[in-house]
């Protein structure tokens, strides 16, 4: 995803759990740099609910493969019954590609251009007393 961290992002979709590509559903994906990775969905009655995953994949309105990571358990939530719709929360959002439910990383590496920034968001005195100490 190139961009900038601080931009909030919005796509639209059809999700899955990898293997039950025929209860794929609609949603919105949504990412902000205060609430994070938000997967927002309606399933429709004549759709079975998709089993638990720690992996969604997607594909979005603008032809991007994404693949979402973090525990996905409609039944867990209470939502077991259809229709249902809600709100899931994911740890990582990786676009350009799905990702295998069993595929291991030995590190990742990305980088920052504004990393002072990142670390040290605007109105925070800890900035203020770094470039009062140099």
């Amino acid at each position: 995803m190139t961009g900038k961290l601080f931009e909030e992002k919005e796509w639209i979709g059809e999700f899955y759990v990898p293997g039950q590509y025929d209860r794929r559903f609609p949603g919105k994906l949504t990412y902000s740099p205060e609430n994070g990775v938000i997967l927002s969905f309606s399933i429709s009655a004549s759709t079975e609910l998709p089993g638990k995953s720690e992996l969604v994949y997607g594909v979005l309105d603008t032809g991007s493969k994404c693949a979402l990571v973090g525990s996905f358990n409609l039944r867990q939530s209470g939502l077991g019954i259809t229709p249902c719709s809600g709100k899931v929360m994911f740890y990582c959002l990786v676009m350009g590609g799905f990702l295998e439910p069993d595929e291991v990383f030995a590190d990742i590496r990305f980088s920052l251009a504004t990393l002072q920034k990142f670390l040290f968001p605007k109105n925070q005195g800890i900035t203020r007393n770094l470039q009062a100490n140099p």
